[in-house]
Protein backbone atom coordinates (compact mmCIF):
# COMPACT_ATOMS: atom_id res chain seq x y z
CA UNK A 1 0.00 0.00 0.00
CA UNK A 2 1.09 3.41 -0.84
CA UNK A 3 1.88 5.72 1.81
CA UNK A 4 -0.21 8.52 1.77
CA UNK A 5 2.41 11.05 2.60
CA UNK A 6 3.77 10.72 -1.07
CA UNK A 7 0.22 11.36 -3.13
CA UNK A 8 0.01 15.15 -2.28
CA UNK A 9 4.17 14.96 -3.95
CA UNK A 10 2.46 12.76 -6.78
CA UNK A 11 -0.06 15.08 -7.91
CA UNK A 12 2.11 18.42 -7.43
CA UNK A 13 4.69 17.10 -9.42
CA UNK A 14 2.14 15.39 -12.09
CA UNK A 15 0.86 18.79 -12.78
CA UNK A 16 4.32 20.79 -12.97
CA UNK A 17 5.83 18.01 -14.93
CA UNK A 18 2.66 18.17 -17.36
CA UNK A 19 2.97 22.30 -17.74
CA UNK A 20 6.32 21.62 -19.30
CA UNK A 21 5.39 18.58 -21.44
CA UNK A 22 2.57 20.25 -23.08
CA UNK A 23 4.78 23.83 -23.40
CA UNK A 24 6.79 21.81 -25.03
CA UNK A 25 4.50 20.27 -27.33
CA UNK A 26 2.35 23.16 -28.23
CA UNK A 27 5.72 25.09 -29.38
CA UNK A 28 6.97 22.05 -30.95
CA UNK A 29 9.13 22.83 -34.21
CA UNK A 30 6.87 20.85 -36.82
CA UNK A 31 4.93 23.68 -38.32
CA UNK A 32 2.41 21.62 -40.32
CA UNK A 33 0.73 20.42 -36.88
CA UNK A 34 1.60 23.08 -33.66
CA UNK A 35 3.42 25.97 -35.39
CA UNK A 36 6.55 27.56 -33.88
CA UNK A 37 5.16 29.94 -31.13
CA UNK A 38 4.39 28.43 -27.46
CA UNK A 39 1.08 29.16 -26.22
CA UNK A 40 0.50 31.63 -23.62
CA UNK A 41 -1.66 32.03 -20.98
CA UNK A 42 -3.25 29.13 -19.04
CA UNK A 43 -2.91 25.91 -20.08
CA UNK A 44 -6.20 23.52 -19.79
CA UNK A 45 -5.19 19.92 -18.23
CA UNK A 46 -7.44 17.12 -17.95
CA UNK A 47 -6.66 15.14 -14.72
CA UNK A 48 -8.13 11.37 -14.95
CA UNK A 49 -7.41 9.24 -11.54
CA UNK A 50 -8.36 5.48 -11.36
CA UNK A 51 -11.14 6.49 -9.72
CA UNK A 52 -13.00 9.39 -8.01
CA UNK A 53 -14.09 8.29 -5.09
CA UNK A 54 -10.94 6.43 -3.37
CA UNK A 55 -9.10 8.61 -0.94
CA UNK A 56 -5.67 8.29 -2.68
CA UNK A 57 -6.84 9.83 -5.58
CA UNK A 58 -8.72 12.50 -3.86
CA UNK A 59 -5.68 13.65 -1.73
CA UNK A 60 -3.70 13.77 -5.31
CA UNK A 61 -6.56 15.51 -6.69
CA UNK A 62 -6.47 18.20 -3.84
CA UNK A 63 -2.67 18.70 -4.03
CA UNK A 64 -2.97 19.52 -8.33
CA UNK A 65 -5.77 21.46 -7.82
CA UNK A 66 -3.71 23.90 -5.24
CA UNK A 67 -0.65 23.77 -7.06
CA UNK A 68 -2.54 24.50 -10.65
CA UNK A 69 -3.18 28.01 -10.07
CA UNK A 70 0.43 29.05 -9.41
CA UNK A 71 1.38 26.80 -12.52
CA UNK A 72 -1.64 28.88 -14.92
CA UNK A 73 -3.61 25.81 -15.18
CA UNK A 74 -7.15 25.36 -15.61
CA UNK A 75 -7.47 21.60 -14.17
CA UNK A 76 -9.98 19.84 -15.27
CA UNK A 77 -10.11 16.88 -12.84
CA UNK A 78 -12.71 13.87 -13.97
CA UNK A 79 -12.89 10.32 -13.85
CA UNK A 80 -14.38 6.77 -13.16
CA UNK A 81 -16.27 6.44 -10.26
CA UNK A 82 -15.73 2.50 -11.07
CA UNK A 83 -12.04 0.69 -10.90
CA UNK A 84 -12.24 -0.25 -15.05
CA UNK A 85 -10.79 0.21 -18.08
CA UNK A 86 -13.92 0.68 -19.97
CA UNK A 87 -15.09 2.86 -17.54
CA UNK A 88 -11.88 4.96 -17.77
CA UNK A 89 -12.03 4.69 -21.68
CA UNK A 90 -15.23 6.78 -21.55
CA UNK A 91 -14.00 9.25 -19.85
CA UNK A 92 -10.92 9.82 -21.59
CA UNK A 93 -12.88 9.84 -24.81
CA UNK A 94 -14.76 12.71 -23.72
CA UNK A 95 -11.64 14.20 -22.47
CA UNK A 96 -9.91 14.43 -25.71
CA UNK A 97 -13.46 15.47 -27.04
CA UNK A 98 -13.06 18.72 -25.82
CA UNK A 99 -9.09 18.87 -27.03
CA UNK A 100 -7.18 20.14 -23.82
CA UNK A 101 -3.50 20.95 -23.81
CA UNK A 102 -2.60 17.65 -21.43
CA UNK A 103 -3.88 15.03 -20.10
CA UNK A 104 -2.68 13.09 -16.32
CA UNK A 105 -4.24 10.27 -15.54
CA UNK A 106 -3.53 7.00 -13.13
CA UNK A 107 -4.12 3.98 -15.92
CA UNK A 108 -6.81 1.30 -14.76
CA UNK A 109 -4.91 -1.32 -17.20
CA UNK A 110 -1.08 -1.47 -18.80
CA UNK A 111 -3.07 -2.51 -22.49
CA UNK A 112 -6.10 -1.70 -22.81
CA UNK A 113 -5.66 2.12 -22.07
CA UNK A 114 -2.92 2.15 -24.76
CA UNK A 115 -5.69 2.96 -26.61
CA UNK A 116 -7.22 5.91 -25.89
CA UNK A 117 -3.32 7.30 -25.27
CA UNK A 118 -2.67 6.89 -29.04
CA UNK A 119 -5.50 8.87 -29.93
CA UNK A 120 -4.30 11.45 -27.60
CA UNK A 121 -1.22 11.11 -29.73
CA UNK A 122 -2.92 11.46 -33.25
CA UNK A 123 -4.39 14.82 -31.39
CA UNK A 124 -1.10 15.91 -30.33
CA UNK A 125 -2.15 16.07 -26.80
CA UNK A 126 0.97 15.12 -24.31
CA UNK A 127 0.13 12.63 -21.77
CA UNK A 128 1.52 11.58 -18.76
CA UNK A 129 0.88 9.17 -15.97
CA UNK A 130 1.13 9.57 -12.21
CA UNK A 131 1.04 6.33 -10.15
CA UNK A 132 -0.02 3.48 -12.79
CA UNK A 133 0.74 3.44 -16.09
CA UNK A 134 0.77 1.85 -19.72
CA UNK A 135 2.67 -1.16 -20.87
CA UNK A 136 4.37 0.54 -23.99
CA UNK A 137 6.49 3.68 -22.14
CA UNK A 138 7.12 5.32 -25.15
CA UNK A 139 4.03 6.40 -25.74
CA UNK A 140 3.50 8.68 -22.78
CA UNK A 141 5.86 11.94 -22.30
CA UNK A 142 6.59 11.39 -18.46
CA UNK A 143 5.79 9.49 -15.43
CA UNK A 144 5.98 10.17 -11.74
CA UNK A 145 5.42 7.11 -9.53
CA UNK A 146 6.84 5.73 -6.16
CA UNK A 147 8.50 2.39 -7.14
CA UNK A 148 6.10 -0.58 -6.50
CA UNK A 149 9.48 -3.03 -6.89
CA UNK A 150 10.98 -1.36 -3.76
CA UNK A 151 7.29 -1.36 -2.22
CA UNK A 152 7.00 -5.33 -2.66
CA UNK A 153 10.35 -6.07 -1.56
CA UNK A 154 10.00 -4.04 1.46
CA UNK A 155 6.54 -5.48 2.32
CA UNK A 156 8.07 -9.05 1.87
CA UNK A 157 11.07 -8.19 4.29
CA UNK A 158 8.85 -7.34 6.88
CA UNK A 159 6.20 -10.12 6.20
CA UNK A 160 9.17 -12.65 6.70
CA UNK A 161 9.79 -10.94 10.04
CA UNK A 162 6.72 -11.71 11.18
CA UNK A 163 5.64 -14.83 9.93
CA UNK A 164 8.88 -16.67 10.55
CA UNK A 165 10.70 -19.78 8.21
CA UNK A 166 6.99 -21.86 7.86
CA UNK A 167 3.62 -21.63 7.48
CA UNK A 168 1.64 -20.16 4.55
CA UNK A 169 1.14 -16.73 3.18
CA UNK A 170 -1.73 -15.69 0.99
CA UNK A 171 -1.49 -12.87 -1.22
CA UNK A 172 -4.97 -10.53 -2.25
CA UNK A 173 -4.81 -8.68 -5.41
CA UNK A 174 -7.00 -6.27 -6.63
CA UNK A 175 -7.27 -6.23 -10.48
CA UNK A 176 -5.27 -8.11 -13.13
CA UNK A 177 -3.01 -5.49 -15.57
CA UNK A 178 -2.48 -2.71 -12.97
CA UNK A 179 1.34 -1.75 -13.51
CA UNK A 180 1.60 -0.97 -9.98
CA UNK A 181 -0.17 -3.70 -8.25
CA UNK A 182 1.06 -6.63 -10.81
CA UNK A 183 4.91 -5.14 -10.12
CA UNK A 184 4.11 -4.67 -6.39
CA UNK A 185 2.91 -8.10 -6.26
CA UNK A 186 5.83 -9.25 -8.47
CA UNK A 187 8.24 -8.06 -5.92
CA UNK A 188 6.60 -9.42 -2.83
CA UNK A 189 6.60 -12.87 -4.47
CA UNK A 190 10.01 -12.99 -5.85
CA UNK A 191 11.64 -11.58 -2.17
CA UNK A 192 9.67 -14.07 0.00
CA UNK A 193 11.45 -17.04 -2.32
CA UNK A 194 14.47 -15.83 -2.47
CA UNK A 195 14.52 -15.01 0.99
CA UNK A 196 12.04 -17.33 2.87
CA UNK A 197 12.01 -20.67 0.94
CA UNK A 198 10.06 -22.19 3.64
CA UNK A 199 7.16 -20.91 3.53
CA UNK A 200 4.08 -21.88 0.71
CA UNK A 201 3.22 -19.04 -0.94
CA UNK A 202 -0.51 -19.40 -1.68
CA UNK A 203 -1.36 -18.65 -5.00
CA UNK A 204 -3.21 -14.95 -5.69
CA UNK A 205 -6.43 -14.24 -5.58
CA UNK A 206 -8.17 -11.03 -6.96
CA UNK A 207 -11.08 -9.10 -5.07
CA UNK A 208 -11.61 -7.44 -8.65
CA UNK A 209 -11.89 -4.36 -7.34
CA UNK A 210 -14.70 -5.24 -4.53
CA UNK A 211 -14.06 -5.14 -0.79
CA UNK A 212 -16.81 -7.81 -0.48
CA UNK A 213 -14.98 -10.35 -3.09
CA UNK A 214 -11.76 -9.35 -0.71
CA UNK A 215 -13.27 -9.90 2.38
CA UNK A 216 -15.36 -13.81 1.09
CA UNK A 217 -11.40 -14.31 0.01
CA UNK A 218 -10.00 -13.42 3.21
CA UNK A 219 -12.79 -15.45 5.36
CA UNK A 220 -12.71 -19.20 2.86
CA UNK A 221 -8.42 -18.27 2.53
CA UNK A 222 -8.37 -18.31 6.95
CA UNK A 223 -10.57 -20.94 6.75
CA UNK A 224 -8.71 -23.47 4.50
CA UNK A 225 -5.24 -22.92 5.24
CA UNK A 226 -4.42 -24.20 9.32
CA UNK A 227 -1.06 -22.98 8.51
CA UNK A 228 -1.95 -19.35 6.89
CA UNK A 229 0.24 -16.76 9.04
CA UNK A 230 0.21 -13.81 6.98
CA UNK A 231 -1.61 -12.06 3.95
CA UNK A 232 -0.31 -9.46 1.67
CA UNK A 233 -2.72 -7.36 0.20
CA UNK A 234 -1.72 -5.11 -2.59
CA UNK A 235 -3.66 -1.92 -2.13
CA UNK A 236 -5.73 0.21 0.61
CA UNK A 237 -9.02 -0.49 -1.29
CA UNK A 238 -8.75 -4.42 -0.62
CA UNK A 239 -6.93 -4.06 2.89
CA UNK A 240 -10.12 -2.64 3.90
CA UNK A 241 -12.25 -6.06 2.77
CA UNK A 242 -9.38 -8.21 4.18
CA UNK A 243 -10.03 -6.24 7.47
CA UNK A 244 -13.58 -6.42 7.31
CA UNK A 245 -13.44 -10.33 6.22
CA UNK A 246 -11.33 -11.19 9.32
CA UNK A 247 -13.52 -9.04 11.83
CA UNK A 248 -16.18 -11.16 10.46
CA UNK A 249 -14.52 -14.30 11.81
CA UNK A 250 -13.20 -12.70 15.21
CA UNK A 251 -9.46 -12.87 13.80
CA UNK A 252 -7.93 -9.20 13.96
CA UNK A 253 -5.90 -8.49 16.95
Amino acid sequence: MKSRKLTPVLGVVAAAALTLSACSSIGGSNASTTGTTKKSGTLNIAFIPGITTDGFFIAMQHAAQKAAPGLHINLDYTGPTVYSYSAQTQVFDSVLAQKPDGIIFASTDGKAMEAPVRQAIADHIPVMTVDSTVDDASLIDSRVATSDEIGGKLAADQMIKLVGTSGEVAVIGYIPGITTTDARTAAFLAEMKAKDPGVKLLGTQFSNGSLTKAATITTQTVGSNPGLKGIFVVNDLNAAGVVNGLASIHKTG
